[in-house]
């Protein structure tokens, strides 16, 4: 039996690795569909489903505010996307 091949190449970008976004061809590489990430972030292509909010609503993501992008990454401001924490407080709660 065989069966359709997933038509969607889905990855990760830069050191976000729980963002999946859907990849396009740009200029030879691969890139996430709604231009998030920098010019240089790396792209790891995966095999899992896309849940980026951008790439499966055919948006373009937003800038990124530097400043909340910082915070986040310390685990002190949700995510504006999924309004979670990406990671548990580093105080221990």
């Amino acid at each position: 039996m065989t069966s359709e091949p997933y038509g969607v190449m889905s990855g990760t970008v830069g050191d976000d690795v729980m963002t999946v976004h859907e990849l396009v061809w740009v200029a030879g590489a691969q890139r996430p569909k709604c231009g998030d990430g920098a010019p240089d972030d790396r792209v790891e292509e995966w095999f899992r489903r896309v849940n980026c909010p951008y790439c499966l609503n055919d948006e373009q993501a937003p800038p990124p505010d530097h400043q909340t992008l910082g915070a986040q990454i310390a685990g002190r401001a949700p995510r504006p996307d999924t309004g979670r924490f990406p990671f548990p407080p580093r105080d221990g709660r």
